[in-house]
């Protein structure tokens, strides 16, 4: 089976409609989501109707989608993300909003080798940025592939039972998994990518062959851009996009 993975798209309707476009011409059979569909961006609805209406998906929520929909206030949020947040409270649909209430928890386990989570299966909140922070997961998790979010970059750590190895995904790599190591993948963010890259990120994983495979893809920033602007937003939130940070 061939899984699209994707991950925090953040309110951002024209990379998620330029990403899903995109993969129209590739194969896929369901669509593996690692939260985070609202927050930062200035088209809560709109990403979420769309996400709706898709077939195929397995899904968990993200620390914005808890936020964004009332669960949890916050706190922890800089001032900039709680704006945007409470925007997005007021602004969303009764059924969305309940659409984002009753988004699952992870660790979710898709079958006996695949597991998703948002930030970390250990801590959903849990930010993942070095091989000591995966370290830690392999150490309490044995899942052949653990796919995660939240760090918005990119990135592979790889366990061969004694050391864990780091791969920065860049556009267009084939990654062949071995099957006597353990994985940890990040596909990056649709929405709001901050690995200076600005385009849109996600994977494909083929369980079959094993392998992942890339991609990088182009979006109308400038138009994002305005929609953020035109809603009020902090201007830091559309600025950043053009950067990829």
């Amino acid at each position: 089976m061939r899984y699209l993975v994707l991950s925090d798209i953040h309110s951002n309707i024209d990379a998620f409609n330029s990403v899903l476009s995109f993969f129209k011409r590739k194969k896929y059979n369901r669509i593996l989501f690692l939260g985070d569909l609202v927050g930062y961006g200035g088209a809560p609805n709109q990403v979420v109707d769309t996400f709706r209406s898709l077939k195929g998906t397995v899904y968990v929520r993200g620390n914005h989608d808890k936020v964004c929909s009332g669960l949890e206030k916050g706190n922890h949020f800089n001032d900039k993300a709680k704006a945007a947040a409470v925007w997005t409270l007021k602004k969303l649909t009764s059924r969305n909003l309940s659409f984002l209430k009753k988004m699952p928890q992870g660790p979710l386990k898709v079958n006996e080798n695949i597991v998703i989570a948002h930030g970390s299966p250990i801590n959903e909140d849990f930010y993942v940025f070095s091989d000591f922070d995966a370290y830690q997961i392999f150490m309490e998790s044995k899942n052949f592939i653990t796919f995660i979010g939240h760090t918005h970059i990119p990135i592979l750590y790889e366990f061969n039972g004694e050391d864990v190895k780091t791969t920065l995904l860049l556009d267009r790599m084939i990654i062949k998994l071995d099957k006597n190591k353990r994985y940890i993948v990040n596909p990056g963010s649709v929405g709001q990518p901050r690995d200076r890259d600005p385009r849109s990120s996600a994977i494909i994983y083929d369980d079959k062959l094993q392998k992942i495979y890339t991609y990088r893809v182009n979006y109308n920033i400038n138009r994002a851009f305005e929609r953020i602007v035109k809603e009020g937003l902090p201007i830091h939130l559309a600025i950043r996009l053009g950067y990829g940070v």
